[in-house]
């Protein structure tokens, strides 16, 4: 009598209290059969599903549809593997709930590969028309590492059905230089695809050959935008005025103008530049060309028409130029003015915490206390605590209240990591409703997520979203300032004699541990680096090799070290020399241990670049080594 009150007290248990995960177990299971191409099975695994679960997760997310499809697709039932993988649109590897930072414009591996098997199953069932329109949805106008190999079996399939996508092969693929035989729209994509690349003479070239054929201003600006970023300041200036006796481009003349100026400004003529800067009448470039001037007339030492257009512009640099003019001028009511009115409209930004720690050195009165509240993202800050000695009071993050409080949300959690796929859980905390009051705990599980899933750069763009919030617990803190790629970065920290701590901080401000980032300068992958720095260490390397965090790391570690060389491992000359070149660096005002100063470094975006490093770096000290 007591066994049989037992069992079903254990039944009644199971029943009430457990946590059910039927869906997924199915699911997983399927998925094992579809791995070991037991596809029979896989369907009737999926379909169970599809049928017995209409709440799924793995319904709602459309995720089942893929393998259902791909299933079908292998067991050459074209129409079924057609219908199911035209259902899916769960990208299992994007942060589509990471609001303001999902790339629209770029889809996932997975997108393509399900594109191509809806593509290949058109072609077995001889639908040529509807494999041609697929194939071409893998046709792309932007440099992806993680889907070349499907876009050059697309390529190929499509030559086949069309010799002329042959051309476009060996073109985009660097085998032939004919873009004559190009079409005026695969020129323009090709154009873009360059661009993407960091090639961006190859995409000047493409742009133009499609304004043989086709009148469009705004491709003319991209013209000269490619001209400006590849250096080709003589053709710039030449190609610009061209456009400029064209009266079609009136509307598009103060573009024109900008890029005129940037050309001569790279090229050391500042008379010429601030004069096209003048003419900058309209639209985007506006502002900055205001900047701009102020800036070219404080460098030609003319301070008081530098101080004139500085104030017409409303950037944070053009500020920064003006507090070194009232400082020199020893004019105090003004500097203490625009410093204390940019506090006021942006108090937690970093050039509030450089304000802030400028009237603490003028007035040596509370400011310190305000950055070390507000700007704890900054090296000012480092600077305050390291003046105040003051201890940072990090709390516990209330973990264990956070679990019992979702107990049953995360004894399903618990369940599904015993599956060991990240996306099962990506997808409960897609749909899972947390309290508004808990909005915290749900952040702090997105980011251990997307690491689970290896999605590096997206974990952290998550953690900086609440950043405040984060930094107040130790434990969060280290997923701002995270280790991502450990193993790599401890071997060549050993190897070359690098600390850890500067190749993350490079890492973290170069790109976010985001492996496949390609810059406006056309620098690669972790720690952005541009081919002729690669080449000092490896001749022979390629754009794609460069990509994989092995040999950017390696390459990275090795430049550090050779910089380190040669500026004897001072921390601040190192970042400097990162960002502008040894070259420059060593002509800068330093201190007398060797340290930079900082706010006298005469290139802005270096001046904030070494800030964010040294920020990076201390942060990243502090927090791992107590």
């Amino acid at each position: 009598m007591k066994k049989k009150v037992l069992f079903m007290y254990i039944i009644i248990y199971i029943t009430i209290f457990a946590v059910a995960i039927d869906d997924y177990i199915l699911f997983d299971n399927g998925l094992k059969k579809f791995n070991n191409k037991n596809y029979t099975e896989a369907i009737y695994n999926f379909e169970k599903i599809n049928q017995e679960y209409k709440n799924s997760n793995l319904i709602k997310s459309t995720y089942l549809y893929y393998y259902l499809g791909m299933s079908y697709y292998y067991q050459n039932n074209y129409e079924k593997a057609i219908e199911f993988l035209k259902k899916t649109n769960y990208i299992p590897l994007e942060a589509d709930y990471n609001n303001g930072y999902f790339k629209k414009d770029k889809k996932s591996y997975f997108e393509y590969e399900k594109n191509y098997y809806i593509a290949d199953s058109y072609l077995n069932l001889k639908n040529y028309e509807k494999a041609k329109e697929y194939f071409l949805k893998l046709y792309i106008d932007y440099f992806d590492i993680d889907i070349i190999e499907y876009e050059k079996i697309a390529l190929k399939e499509l030559a086949k059905l069309d010799k002329y996508y042959q051309f476009v092969f060996n073109i985009k693929y660097n085998i032939d230089e004919n873009y004559e035989n190009l079409k005026p729209k695969d020129r323009l994509k090709l154009a873009k695809y360059f661009r993407s690349k960091g090639e961006y003479y190859k995409a000047s070239i493409l742009y133009r050959k499609y304004l043989e054929n086709f009148t469009d201003i705004w491709t003319n600006v991209s013209v000269l935008k490619m001209l400006y970023y590849s250096k080709k300041y003589d053709e710039l200036i030449e190609t610009a005025k061209s456009y400029l006796k064209d009266e079609n481009n009136k509307k598009i003349e103060s573009y024109l103008y900008y890029y005129l100026a940037s050309g001569y400004r790279r090229k050391g003529d500042l008379d010429n530049a601030i004069k096209y800067f003048k003419l900058v009448k309209d639209g985007y470039f506006k502002n900055e060309s205001i900047y701009l001037i102020g800036r070219m007339y404080y460098f030609k030492k003319d301070y008081e028409t530098a101080e004139e257009y500085l104030k017409m512009s409303n950037s944070n640099e053009s500020l920064k130029l003006l507090y070194n003019i009232y400082y020199a001028q020893n004019r105090k009511d003004d500097l203490k003015n625009i410093m204390v009115n940019f506090i006021k409209e942006n108090p937690y930004s970093e050039s509030a915490a450089f304000y802030r720690y400028k009237l603490y050195n003028i007035e040596k009165q509370g400011y310190l206390d305000y950055l070390i509240y507000f700007n704890q993202n900054t090296y000012y800050y480092e600077k305050a605590i390291e003046i105040k000695n003051y201890k940072e009071k990090t709390k516990e993050f209330p973990l264990e209240v956070y679990n019992k409080k979702y107990e049953k949300f995360n004894q399903k959690i618990e369940k599904l990591l015993e599956l060991n796929n990240p996306v099962y859980l990506k997808l409960e905390l897609k749909y899972y409703e947390f309290s508004p009051e808990d909005n915290l705990y749900k952040k702090y599980l997105i980011s251990k997520v997307f690491e689970k899933n290896s999605s590096y750069n997206e974990a952290l763009r998550n953690a900086l979203l609440n950043y405040r919030k984060f930094y107040n617990y130790k434990e969060l803190q280290k997923m701002l300032y995270p280790k991502y790629y450990q193993e790599i970065v401890t071997k060549y920290s050993k190897k070359y004699g690098v600390e850890e701590e500067l190749i993350y901080s490079i890492i973290k401000q170069e790109s976010l541990f985001e492996k496949s980032v390609i810059s406006s300068a056309s620098a690669y992958g972790l720690m952005q680096i541009i081919l002729p720095t690669a080449r000092m260490f490896d001749r022979d390397i390629s754009v794609e090799e460069l990509l994989e965090p092995d040999t950017n790391i390696k390459i990275g570690a090795q430049y550090l070290k050779w910089i380190s060389d040669r500026v004897n491992g001072n921390i601040s000359q190192i970042a400097a020399s990162y960002n502008a070149g040894i070259g420059n660096v060593v002509k800068w005002e330093k201190e007398k241990n060797g340290d930079l100063v900082i706010e006298k470094i005469p290139y802005t975006e270096t001046r904030g670049y070494v800030e964010k490093v040294l920020n990076n770096y201390y942060k990243y000290k502090r927090i791992y080594n107590n």
